[in-house]
């Protein structure tokens, strides 16, 4: 069973079996960021050694 990854920035979302697929699906907006990180239904990454949320998996 495939998750649904579903981005803050209002893209619609997408079907995801990777961390590197939602990297590159948010494409460069990812530049400077920190490997995105998975915790419960939250989708993080870090910036400056700050967490923030890009989206959420269901």
């Amino acid at each position: 069973m495939n998750k649904m990854f579903y981005p803050n920035d209002g893209r619609p979302p997408i079907s995801f079996t990777s961390k590197e697929a939602i990297a590159e699906y948010m494409g460069e907006i990812m530049n400077g960021f920190g490997p995105i990180e998975i915790e419960g239904d939250s989708v993080l990454t870090q910036i400056q050694g700050h967490y923030l949320k890009i989206g959420e998996v269901k």
